[in-house]
């Protein structure tokens, strides 16, 4: 029972990790790691219904694909390098950069040492994408983060010149025909300058 608690001591700590991704682009008030990883599977539960996929695995996967970073930080990929968190807590001032291989063996780790062997192969099997669950739940995790900075765009929550490349990016990596259908509404929904 205490190795429970504490598990879900730790997996809260997500409610306080940002998105770096967005820190960097200077919104004032970003969303936390869990709560991006909350709408995506809602997002993947509603959409997946109607896929010939094990709905509940995908489900699964969308609440657990960022659980490392309650020990790792957000390391986001900007162009080729990554940027990571120094030392455990979250800080605006200083980003380390760290490669793609770095960024990995780090989330690996963590997984390794938070996850039970099934929710670990599970995590593996999202990062590796190539279960029909694990495209769909990777496309979708896009779909999320363009969404948020439409909201963010509407509510004026950003120093930065602007958010454009989160859509670039989710038009580079969302292939599925359906969700390409959401990205296009979601992009028309953006204010007008």
């Amino acid at each position: 029972m205490k190795d429970i608690i504490s598990y879900f001591q730790e997996i809260g700590r997500l409610k306080k990790v940002k998105r770096k991704g967005w820190i960097i682009d200077g919104v004032k008030e970003s969303e936390s790691v869990s709560e991006h990883s909350w709408r995506t599977a809602i997002i993947v539960m509603v959409l997946g219904k109607k896929r010939s996929m094990d709905l509940e695995r995908a489900i699964k996967m969308a609440l657990i694909h960022d659980i490392p970073e309650v020990r790792t930080g957000d390391i986001v990929e900007i162009g080729k390098i990554n940027y990571a968190l120094p030392g455990k807590g979250p800080s605006k001032e200083k980003f380390d950069k760290v490669s793609r291989e770095e960024k990995n063996n780090l989330e690996e780790e963590a997984a390794r040492k938070i996850f039970s062997e099934e929710h670990f192969k599970l995590w593996k099997e999202y990062q590796e994408g190539k279960t029909e669950e694990a495209k769909f739940v990777k496309e979708v995790e896009k779909i999320e983060t363009v969404l948020q900075a439409l909201e963010y765009e509407i509510e004026g929550n950003y120093n930065s010149k602007t958010l454009h490349h989160y859509y670039v990016y989710g038009r580079d990596m969302v292939k599925d025909p359906e969700l390409v259908k959401i990205l296009d509404e979601i992009e028309s929904r953006r204010p007008k300058k």
